[in-house]
């Protein structure tokens, strides 16, 4: 689902996250490869583990530049965000 091949080391889903250049409060999440057949989903959460609870990220904007997308979450403000993503295929 997330476009890689399994039996290729090199071959692998990364997500990164930057701060956003001159905008406090927001972060930049990097994510590759994107492909244009599915849907990427960013989830949050304040924890991580067996208490963690994870909703839809609904303050963003993006943009995609060949296979990279990159999501900026406007809102990402207070002690610690936790973030994944969740690819479908239509």
């Amino acid at each position: 689902t997330a476009g890689i091949v399994p039996t290729d080391p090199t071959s692998r889903f990364l997500l990164r996250s930057t701060a956003t250049s001159g905008q406090p409060g927001q972060m930049n999440l990097i994510i590759s490869p994107r492909l244009p057949d599915r849907i990427y989903t960013v989830k949050i959460s304040p924890t991580l583990g067996s208490l963690a609870t994870w909703t839809d990220l609904t303050t963003f904007t993006f943009s995609d530049n060949g296979n990279e997308r990159t999501i900026t979450d406007t809102t990402a403000t207070g002690p610690r965000k936790f973030y994944q993503v969740q690819i479908v295929m239509p």
